[in-house]
């Protein structure tokens, strides 16, 4: 197989991921016939999951921002605490309106979806969840944002937690 034939072949199978990952969850087969979707609603669906991550990338980016311009503050020999202070605001600020687009699309989901249907979904990401904590020991707390992921996002699961401080750790020991 030549060079080019075996580039323009990882091209096409890259693109159909792309593909299948921009769909989200309602592209996926098997979520599609374990809730019995109709045509409408995966099209209903899939496009509020694309609003939803491009509204959460949006957002993460946002609040990297944030961080950065905090790390920035701290950096310097005598920081702004008026300056920190507002940052720390704003970081939780978007962190608010990041929990309140999930618990919309949540609501926006529940009503495209037949009661039985948003039932079946319900277990779906219980299901999901309960994967993901013993795969990684308690899920995915630590990345940023869970808007658009809480149906398939980026870390694929059906239940992200969305954004949070991550596992938290005992009080630290001094070493012996």
């Amino acid at each position: 197989m030549t060079n080019r034939w075996k580039l323009t072949l990882a091209a096409g199978i890259a693109a159909a991921g792309i593909a299948a990952y921009a769909a989200g969850p309602f592209g996926n087969p098997k979520v599609i016939q374990a809730l019995n979707l109709t045509p409408d609603q995966q099209q209903k669906l899939q496009d509020m999951s694309y609003q939803n991550r491009k509204q959460a990338l949006d957002l993460r980016h946002d609040m990297e921002l944030k961080r950065l311009d905090m790390e920035r503050e701290l950096d310097k020999d005598n920081p702004d605490a008026a300056v920190l202070d507002k940052l720390i605001d704003e970081q939780s600020a978007l962190r608010a309106k990041a929990g309140k687009a999930k618990v919309q699309q949540m609501l926006a989901m529940k009503k495209v979806l037949t009661p039985e249907q948003w039932t079946k979904a319900k277990e779906l990401f219980k299901e999901r969840r309960a994967e993901r904590m013993g795969r990684d020991g308690g899920g995915h707390r630590g990345r940023q944002g869970g808007l658009g992921q809480g149906f398939g996002g980026r870390g694929g699961g059906y239940g992200q937690d969305g954004p949070g401080p991550g596992p938290t750790a005992g009080p630290e020991k001094d070493s012996p």
